[in-house]
C-alpha cells in the first residue's frame, strides 16, 4: 500500500528560511519534541527514517520516500539544493 501526504500553508518568512529550517534534521527535537531523529538525504526517491515518540509513550520508526521534490517553481530555491546532507 502507498500513501501520499499533502499540505500546504502561508507562512511570513523567505523560501530560503523555511526551507532551512525544514531541512535541519538535528534541530528538530528542539522545536518538536515529538520528533526524535530524522536522518536521510533531502531528494527525491531518498529514503528518510523518521523517530517519533510521545512523551512517556511508545514510539516508532517510519520510512517514507521523497516521491517528489518540487524546488524550482519557488524563486531561489534551486540553489538550496547544495546545502550538506544529513545522515
Amino acid at each position: 500500500m502507498s500513501a501520499k501526504v499533502h499540505s500546504q500553508t502561508t507562512i511570513a518568512a523567505s523560501p530560503e528560511r523555511i526551507w532551512a529550517i525544514l531541512t535541519d534534521f538535528p534541530s528538530y527535537p528542539s522545536w518538536n519534541p515529538f520528533v526524535k531523529a530524522i536522518s536521510g538525504n533531502v531528494e527525491p526517491r531518498s529514503r528518510l527514517a523518521v523517530r517519533i515518540a510521545p512523551s512517556g509513550g511508545n514510539g516508532m520508526v517510519f520510512k517514507p520516500v521523497i516521491a517528489e521534490l518540487q524546488v524550482a517553481a519557488v524563486p531561489g530555491m534551486a540553489r538550496t539544493l547544495d546545502r550538506p546532507r544529513h545522515r
